[in-house]
């Protein structure tokens, strides 16, 4: 899977290589056989807010938005109509691209240490997630995002706890 990824608060490099094997272990664990995208914007909790209070009509910051690209017949997911993200070709990225999903990387930080478990973990989850919305998993997300959480985690992606999020000195 591509990953189209803007950074407007910065991330190590290490971080983002674990995104792109969260968001290769969803699109396998749907079954795509296409060549397939995404673009990931990761920011702060003032510009998650405004996008979430423009397209959600809600007025606070979030973990994730998500929007897919695709339109899916009801009870339909990506792997059930190639010929749908076929359409969605994009010549730029030689991909179809599924959607585009906007992280905030302050709320995730927060949650990951409200949950107990470490930041990897929670980016990694919030990746599974919003591509589960961006190919109309549901109700299957919960199955694939357990899946990927259960296993692949375990054994395709070893986490180190002392892995950076962030390369600025201020990082937590």
């Amino acid at each position: 899977m591509t990953l189209d990824i803007e950074k407007c608060t910065e991330v190590s490099e290490g971080f983002l290589s674990l995104m792109q094997r969260a968001a290769d272990a969803a699109v396998q664990e749907e079954g795509l056989k296409e060549k397939t995208g995404a673009h990931i914007l990761l920011c702060d909790d003032d510009m998650i807010r405004t996008y979430n209070r423009t397209w959600r009509g809600v007025d606070r910051s979030t973990d994730v938005l998500s929007f897919p690209l695709v339109g899916y017949p009801k009870g339909r997911t990506a792997r059930d109509v190639p010929n749908r993200i076929a359409q969605a070709y994009d010549d730029d990225m030689d991909c179809c691209m599924l959607g585009d999903m906007i992280i905030s990387v302050p709320h995730a930080l927060a949650q990951a240490e409200e949950y107990g478990h470490s930041p990897e973990r929670e980016f990694a989850f919030l990746v599974v997630h919003g591509l589960c919305h961006a190919t109309a998993s549901f109700p299957r997300a919960i199955r694939a995002c357990s899946s990927f959480m259960s296993l692949r985690f375990q054994m395709a992606l070893p986490i180190s706890s002392t892995t950076p999020i962030s390369s600025s000195p201020n990082s937590r």
